[in-house]
């Protein structure tokens, strides 16, 4: 993924953009949302090791929009089935 363009939300959280794109290029999860087209979940870890959930849709095949990105809570883990 070569260019990621972030809505203004997910900017705004305690963690930064290098952890977000660390926690999307590291990701164990990513799979589309049930009932959501083109909108995916991804759950990786930021570059100190922690959880995030990440939610985005492909603007083309070099572009994403991340519109979600905060510490993973454990009722999406659950929710995700991992």
């Amino acid at each position: 993924m070569g260019m990621w363009k972030s809505s203004s939300n997910s900017t705004r959280r305690p963690f930064g953009r290098e952890d977000i794109l660390h926690a999307y290029r590291n990701r164990i999860y990513d799979a589309s949302l049930s009932g959501l087209p083109e909108q995916y979940a991804v759950i990786g870890f930021d570059r100190a090791g922690n959880p995030l959930e990440i939610m985005y849709n492909p603007i083309d095949d070099d572009h994403i929009n991340i519109f979600h990105a905060m510490k993973a809570r454990d009722s999406f883990i659950k929710k995700l089935g991992i």
